[in-house]
């Protein structure tokens, strides 16, 4: 099978990145042909044979709405590759859905794994940052609700950028030609039943990329690792922790500065990746992920059970699908820190119910990398057949 995979990145940056890069490995380790399109960057790690790439930098603002160069480079590469199927990935901005436009008048057949809210929501994260609050007002297509809570960043410009965006793409066709949106979490697909068929969306959870491993022994603190920012609930879970726990938090972002003057009991690593990071998860006695905006489906929550370690996760978006209350963790109203820090102290002091908790997590089983790509090829061979 050939399969083009398109994402805006196509280096190392974040979730979706990964998620490109593994099953395209794995794929191609299948003797499928493999394929990617996205835009021009030096640090590019995969591309294409025609070299067809769309360009990083636009002065034009409009062409982040619909893009003639990218639907043109795409229609060229559809032209040339003679692909089975397209893989869309995040093509916001600089893709922009112009390539559909291309795909269908190929009439190569579309799946589209969501990654983030950008189908229903114009800022593409159903979050008004300045305001600090989740918002699904433009969920059901009235999306004026951008323009008047200035959504993207506080501005009014970017804001009326993805209000016109939105509406363009809610008013025309061309998102029914996409086959199958492949969802994370029952959240983004319930999300998306807002806008499309049922019979469109398929629920595909995030694969885990590490196999079980054997449990050891646990240290004395809990662990908070992600990125660094307020939509994250840090400041949330600075409140809430107890003086007398020991927290340790890993990553980076963009209020790590507020981490440089830490109570004792509680001690910043910086980013951790690799083998220090797994340890840093295993011997934790419980991982805590305190997000106050709509995740879709966390890697770290999949990781941190995977390890053998509990999870304390916000009862919002998808995390709830990920933890069963009371069996591999507990589950607390996001953003509240009383809340939280009531959680913290009953798991942390109750050796009986972590213990518990740790050997559930034993018999938890996400689906790996192998098995999800199986799931894509009978997806993909279901679409083409169609």
């Amino acid at each position: 099978m050939k399969i083009l995979l398109v994402n805006k990145f196509l280096y190392p940056k974040g979730g979706s990145e990964t998620y490109v890069f593994e099953v395209g490995k794995e794929l191609e380790s299948r003797g499928h042909s493999v394929s990617y399109f996205g835009q021009e960057n030096a640090n590019n790690v995969v591309g294409n044979a025609s070299n067809l790439l769309v360009s990083a930098r636009t002065l034009n603002p409009f062409k982040l709405i619909y893009s003639r160069e990218a639907y043109n480079k795409f229609h060229k590469l559809l032209v040339s590759e003679k692909p089975d199927v397209v893989h869309l990935n995040n093509i916001n901005f600089q893709l922009t859905p112009s390539i559909i436009y291309a795909a269908r008048k190929m009439q190569v057949p579309v799946v589209w794994t969501i990654h983030d809210p950008q189908l229903v929501c114009p800022n593409h994260r159903l979050f008004i940052e300045h305001d600090m609050k989740v918002c699904t007002q433009c969920v059901d297509g009235d999306v004026c609700g951008c323009i008047k809570n200035k959504c993207f960043d506080n501005s009014w410009i970017k804001s009326l950028i993805g209000y016109l965006e939105a509406k363009k793409y809610y008013r025309s066709d061309i998102y029914d030609y996409v086959n199958k949106f492949i969802c994370p979490s029952r959240f983004m697909a319930d999300m998306l039943m807002h806008r499309f068929p049922a019979e469109k969306i398929q629920v595909l959870s995030n694969y885990c990329k590490f196999q079980k491993c054997t449990q050891i022994e646990k240290e004395d603190y809990i662990l908070y690792y992600g990125r660094i920012s307020e939509e994250k609930g840090i400041k949330t879970l600075l409140k809430a922790v107890p003086s007398d726990i020991k927290l340790v938090i890993a990553g980076k972002g963009p209020l790590a500065s507020i981490l440089q003057d830490l109570p004792p009991n509680v001690s910043y690593v910086g980013f951790q990746s690799g083998e220090e990071l797994k340890k840093l998860i295993q011997k934790a006695k419980f991982s805590i992920y305190p997000s106050e905006w709509y995740e879709n489906c966390p890697f770290s929550v999949i990781e941190s059970i995977s390890f053998g370690t509990p999870v304390i996760g916000a009862k919002i978006g998808g995390i709830p699908e990920l933890i069963e209350d009371g069996k591999t963790g507990l589950l607390f109203e996001a953003g509240n820190a009383d809340e939280l820090r009531d959680k913290i102290q009953s798991l942390y002091y109750d050796d009986k119910e972590l213990s518990a908790m740790i050997q559930n997590t034993e018999v938890v089983s996400f689906m790996d990398l192998k098995a999800y790509c199986t799931e894509l090829l009978s997806l993909y061979q279901s679409v083409i057949k169609h």
